[in-house]
Order: structure tokens, then sequence, then C-alpha cells
């Protein structure tokens, strides 16, 4: 994690976000989500970035006082185990806190194991599958 700075993505991030989430699927939600995301105020959007290069990104959000969801994560395939997925997470979870959530959700696709682990890692409870 040597030379990662995880920051708060702005609006004028917008287009490096949707770049970066191409990586994964030409069809990424996260493609037209960024634009949403990115206009409301008490939104959480981080990115890690390495130098000027996006190389992970998350959102988070409040869903009630006390309750918060993230979606999102990815980290580019270059940088993968590197313990980026969970700095995001870890900085959303603070984020969320810091205005009161106490418990954060996900969803999580059964075939992610990466990202399970990490949230497992995070003392994350499985609650439920579908």
């Amino acid at each position: 994690m040597n030379n990662v700075n995880i920051r708060e993505a702005t609006i004028e991030d917008i287009v490096d976000l949707q770049s970066f989430s191409k990586l994964f699927d030409p069809g990424d939600y996260l493609i037209r989500a960024w634009a949403d995301w990115l206009k409301e105020r008490d939104d959480i959007n981080l990115l890690a970035e390495m130098d000027t290069r996006i190389i992970g990104c998350l959102h988070a959000e409040m869903l009630t006082s006390i309750d918060g969801w993230a979606q999102g994560l990815r980290v580019h395939p270059d940088y993968k185990n590197e313990g980026i997925g969970k700095e995001l997470l870890k900085a959303s979870q603070a984020a969320l806190k810091s205005r009161g959530v106490t418990h954060v959700r996900s969803t999580i696709d059964a075939f992610n194991k990466a990202s399970q682990i990490i949230v497992h890692r995070l003392g994350w409870v499985k609650v439920d599958r579908i």
C-alpha cells in the first residue's frame, strides 16, 4: 500500500472513475452510477490512487440514521491482494460511523470470494444468502 492515497472523489473525477469502471465490465452499473453518486452531498465516494492513477473505488451512503450501505468496491487487477479494498472499506466505515451509522450492509455476489474474504476480515457477518 505504499504511495496509495485514499480520498473523497469529486465531480472532477467522474471521467476517470467511469473509465476505471469500464476495466471490469463495459456494462458495469458503476459507469452510469458515478454521475448520480457524485451529485449527492451526503454520499461517501472514495477512490484509491497511486500518483494520479485510480486503482480502487467504493461508494457508501446512509440508509437510515444508523444504517449504512456500501457498494461498488473495485480494485484494479494489478493491485489485487495489496489491502486496497480493505482500506477503502475501513475508510467508508469510519466516515459512516462519524455520521452515527452503527451497521453497514452490502450485497456481495456469491462468486466474489475476494470481497467476501475482505469483509469477513473486517468482522462483517453474513446475514442472508440470495
